[in-house]
């Protein structure tokens, strides 16, 4: 399933607002590739369990009555690159991933077929399913995981 324009994003969800939620809470915030000391900022960085934010609690809510009928246990992560080419190598998760683009242009590659996900659009990734995503420009994404 991909949907362009699925979810309502508040335009105040940037960069900036990454600090916000950082700087409130305790979160793991982890370099997820290509981690360099010379360039770090062309890492993709993973800040998890953001449903635990009180900036975000209203719109985990709202994901998981969209996306989580059977109510099985979820978390909310976010994904981050401040420059293009940010990517991550094909894997797999063993839960269905939602994607909900925040800011910026990702194109993933999920199985055979591509899309570019962008602010308002949510792209399921079924369990057990190859993908791998790269940056066209400086991007924030949500990964909504619904542990099947």
């Amino acid at each position: 399933m991909f949907k362009k324009k699925e979810i309502k994003i508040e335009d105040d969800f940037d960069f900036n607002f990454l600090c916000k939620i950082l700087d409130s809470g305790d979160f793991n915030n982890t370099p997820v590739t290509r981690w360099f000391d010379n360039y770090i900022s062309d890492s993709v960085f993973r800040i998890k369990e953001v449903h635990k934010s009180r900036f975000l609690f209203l719109l985990y809510n709202l994901l998981n009555e969209k996306y989580n009928l059977k109510k099985n246990l979820s978390d909310l992560d976010i994904f981050y690159c401040m420059t293009s080419g940010g990517k991550s190598p094909p894997h797999s998760e063993n839960y269905d991933v939602y994607i909900i683009g925040v800011q910026g242009k990702t194109l993933y590659r999920v199985d055979d077929k591509q899309f570019i996900v962008e602010k308002g659009d949510v792209l399921h990734i079924p369990k057990n399913t190859f993908h791998s995503g790269i940056g066209l420009s400086p991007r924030i994404i949500l990964s909504l995981a619904i542990k099947n």
